[in-house]
């Protein structure tokens, strides 16, 4: 039988303002074919911040995608016992980490963790992530959390966790939603009066050379009534509708390709192919999302994908 550890209790909103942690409005970038770093246009509503694709040239297919944090802590007297709001023994050191959970890709990493020092007094925090391209789509949970990396001098009963690499608390966090072409399906917006809500555009005569993000659109029309189902500052947003769509949209995409270029579908092979492809992608849909070749149950599985992630 395991010896359970007394756990300290996460942070409360009390433990917060003793602590005076902050963070900035995050900045997003990509490095493009000349190894230029590129600022992405970004924005936020009252769920997640988000790209503005459809304003570059960025796709996640093609380019990856750097997130950059700024953060400040400007009490860290909290490293004393005798603190009520003490959260670690004296000369114990702790840390801020920044870690993020990718839901749709099924992913999460540990992003990097910064010192902090006993000291009364503000501490400019930085946190750097680098996502590779053609791995995230969806959305990005990043959480800052509090790591106790070295075990302090036990002084007294003092019910304090000291086990050292505890996370004692969840500071703060954010979603990053990759929209547009960053998200699965390139995804644009238009706006034109009796026209259905959405439609799939295919550009495509050579599978093998032509690009994803160049050759597929999935049309959102503004103006259609139903669209205030699909918009997230709704309060009538319908994530079900998003998925469906998303949903039927892979599937003819994937039907499409076995139905105009049944020798090139059958054989799809990932290293044969250049990375964004359409080809390229249709395989990695197939293998990480679909998982079947059979046309009969492509939509299927792709609504089973999609109902796993809520």
């Amino acid at each position: 039988m395991s010896r359970i550890e007394p756990l300290y209790k996460y942070l409360n909103s009390n433990d917060l303002e003793t602590l005076s942690f902050s963070f900035g409005e995050p900045s997003f970038s990509f490095t493009d074919e000349y190894k230029n770093d590129v600022p992405l246009p970004s924005n936020s509503d009252k769920d997640a911040f988000y790209i503005e694709s459809e304003k570059t040239d960025w796709s996640s297919i093609q380019n990856g995608i750097k997130v950059r944090i700024n953060a400040q802590i400007s009490n860290c007297k909290f490293l004393n016992e005798n603190n009520p709001n003490a959260i670690a023994f004296p000369n114990s050191e702790l840390s801020i980490a920044l870690i993020w959970v990718a839901l749709e890709s099924r992913d999460q990493g540990f992003a990097m963790e910064v010192p902090l020092q006993s000291i009364d007094a503000v501490q400019n925090l930085s946190f750097d992530v680098d996502f590779p391209k053609g791995k995230y789509h969806g959305t990005i949970v990043f959480s800052f959390v509090l790591l106790l990396n070295k075990p302090g001098d036990v002084s007294s009963t003092y019910g304090i966790n000291n086990t050292k690499g505890i996370i004692l608390g969840i500071l703060d966090k954010f979603k990053l939603r990759l929209n547009g072409e960053g998200s699965i399906f390139p995804v644009f917006f238009q706006d034109i009066k009796g026209e259905e809500l959405w439609k799939l555009s295919l550009d495509i005569d050579d599978p093998e050379s032509n690009m994803f993000d160049q050759s597929i659109k999935l049309l959102i029309n503004r103006k259609n009534p139903d669209y205030i189902y699909l918009d997230r500052n709704s309060s009538k947003y319908c994530p079900r509708l998003e998925k469906e769509i998303m949903a039927e949209s892979i599937s003819e995409f994937l039907i499409y390709l076995q139905d105009n270029f049944p020798k090139e579908f059958s054989n799809i092979k990932l290293e044969d192919y250049s990375e964004g492809t359409v080809l390229f992608v249709a395989k990695y849909m197939l293998s990480r999302i679909v998982q079947t070749d059979s046309a009969k149950e492509i939509l299927d599985k792709v609504r089973e994908e999609f109902t796993k992630e809520g």
